[in-house]
C-alpha cells in the first residue's frame, strides 16, 4: 500500500515541476514580446530567412529567389551594410543608413537607399524601406522585407 502512494507522490511532484517549467518559460516569453523596444536592441547582425518557402516558379527562378545567403549589419552610428551573396559565389552589396521610429507605437525600422540583391540590380531600384520590428517568443529580433514571401531578417544571437 505504501509503494503505489509514493509513486502516486512523485508523479504528482514531477507534474507540479513540469507545470511550474510552462509557466515560467510562458511569462518569459510573453514579456520578452511585450517589452519597449529600443534602437540598441535592433543593433547586430541578421540572416535574411524565408519563413514560408515560396513555390518557385520558372519565370522566378532569378535574383532573390535563386538562393544564397542574404546578411545586415546595423551599426550603431546608423549606419547599414547589407550583402548578398549568390550561390555562384557573387556578391551585391549595399551600404547606407538606417534609422529607429515609432510609428502608432509600433517600432519601425527605414533602410535607405535599399534593396533586395539580384543578378538584375538596379541602382535606380534604391529606395526607402520602412519595416515594423517584432520580437518573436523564442527571444528573437526580426523585421519583414517581403511579406508576400514570408521574407524576414532575423537578428543572430
Amino acid at each position: 500500500m505504501k509503494k503505489p502512494l509514493l509513486v502516486a507522490c512523485l508523479l504528482g511532484l514531477l507534474g507540479l515541476v513540469f507545470l511550474s517549467y510552462l509557466i515560467v518559460n510562458s511569462v518569459r516569453g510573453w514579456l520578452w514580446t511585450h517589452q519597449k523596444i529600443d534602437k540598441s536592441l535592433l543593433i547586430g547582425n541578421y540572416k535574411g530567412s524565408y519563413e514560408v518557402l515560396p513555390k518557385i516558379t520558372e519565370d522566378c527562378k532569378k535574383g532573390v529567389y535563386k538562393g544564397g545567403t542574404h546578411e545586415l549589419e546595423l551599426q550603431s552610428n546608423g549606419q547599414y551594410t547589407y550583402r548578398y551573396t549568390l550561390a555562384d559565389g557573387q556578391v551585391i552589396s549595399n551600404a547606407n543608413k538606417w534609422k529607429y521610429e515609432r510609428e502608432h507605437d509600433q517600432p519601425v525600422i527605414t533602410l535607405y537607399e535599399f534593396s533586395i540583391g539580384s543578378p538584375d540590380y538596379d541602382l535606380e531600384a534604391l529606395g526607402f524601406w520602412s519595416r515594423d520590428v517584432e520580437l518573436g517568443t523564442n527571444r528573437t529580433v526580426r523585421f519583414c522585407i517581403q511579406p508576400d514571401l514570408g521574407f524576414y531578417f532575423v537578428k543572430e544571437n
